[in-house]
C-alpha cells in the first residue's frame, strides 16, 4: 500500500513534477512559435513566418471541436423507453451548453495537440438556487487543468495502472480561513500558518519577472490515490473511489477527503 505520509506524498509529489517538466521541455518553445513575436522573450529575428505551431493548431482544432460536444441517447426499448432516451438526450445537451463545456474542451484540444489535454470532472452547485437553501443539488462540471499543473505516478507505465494522479491549485488564504469556519472539521490554526507565495505562474519562467503585489496566495495539491479506501467510506459500490489527499506546499496542512 502506498505510503501516504505528508513527507511521503510530499516527495511523490516533487517526483512527478520532475517526470512532467521531462515531458514539458519544448511546451513554452511551442507556445512562443504559434503566438509569434509579441509573446515576451522571442526575438522577431527567431520567428518563423510559415508558423507551423500556429497552422498546425488553427486547422485542427476547429475540425475537433466543430459543433462538438453533441449527445445522442437511444435505448435498446425504442417503443417503452423511447421518450425516456430523448429527455435524457435533450437534459445532457442542455447541461453541455449551460456549463460551457465546448469552451473546456477547446482549451484542452490545444493542450493535446501541444502535449497532454487533462480534463477534471466535480460537482458544483445548480445556478438558480436559493443561496440560503438548507439543502442544494449540484451537477456536473468540466474544468481544464493546465498540463504545467497535473502530475501523475511516474513509475507507472500506463495511466490505469498510475497509483497517483493529481493538480495543483491555487487559492486566497483568507477565502480558505473564511471556508474554515463554516467546516468544524477544518483546523484553522494550521491554514492560518500556511505560507504564502505567488510564485506559481505555468505561462513560463519568464513570467516569474514579472511585477504584481503579493496576493496572499496558498498554494497545494490534491492527490487522488485510488488503492486508499477511507474506513467510513461508503465503497466503490456506491461510487466512492479511493481517496483524495491535500497537500500544501510551504505548510503543515495535510487532509484527506473521500
Amino acid at each position: 500500500m502506498l505510503d501516504t505520509t505528508p513527507s511521503n506524498l510530499y516527495q511523490e509529489i516533487e517526483s512527478a513534477e520532475r517526470f512532467r517538466e521531462s515531458h514539458l521541455e519544448h511546451y513554452g518553445d511551442l507556445v512562443k512559435d504559434y503566438v509569434g513575436p509579441m509573446y515576451g522573450g522571442l526575438d522577431v529575428e527567431e520567428f518563423a513566418p510559415e508558423n507551423h505551431v500556429y497552422e498546425y493548431l488553427s486547422l485542427t482544432v476547429p475540425r475537433l471541436i466543430h459543433d462538438n460536444p453533441r449527445v445522442r441517447v437511444t435505448s435498446r426499448r425504442p417503443v417503452s423507453q423511447g421518450d425516456v432516451a430523448k429527455a435524457i438526450e435533450h437534459g445532457i445537451n442542455r447541461w453541455v451548453r449551460d456549463t460551457n463545456v465546448r469552451s473546456v474542451i477547446q482549451r484542452t484540444a490545444y493542450d493535446t495537440l501541444l502535449t497532454y489535454g487533462v480534463v477534471l470532472t466535480s460537482q458544483a452547485p445548480m445556478p438558480g438556487q436559493d443561496p440560503q437553501a438548507k439543502y442544494k443539488s449540484y451537477w456536473p462540471n468540466c474544468y481544464r487543468i493546465s498540463p504545467k499543473r497535473f502530475i501523475i505516478d511516474p513509475v507507472a507505465i500506463s495511466v490505469p495502472e498510475a497509483r497517483y494522479m493529481g493538480h495543483m491549485w491555487v487559492r486566497d488564504k483568507e477565502d480558505l480561513i473564511e471556508e474554515s469556519k463554516l467546516d468544524p472539521s477544518w483546523n484553522g490554526d494550521v491554514i492560518e500558518n500556511l505560507s504564502e507565495s505567488w510564485e506559481h505562474d505555468d505561462i513560463g519562467e519568464e513570467s516569474r519577472h514579472r511585477e504584481a503585489p503579493e496576493r496572499h496566495e496558498v498554494v497545494a495539491y490534491d492527490l487522488w490515490v485510488p488503492e486508499i479506501q477511507l474506513k467510513n467510506s461508503p465503497g466503490p459500490e456506491f461510487g466512492f473511489h479511493g481517496t483524495i489527499f491535500t497537500i500544501a506546499a510551504g505548510g503543515d496542512y495535510y487532509g484527506e477527503k473521500d
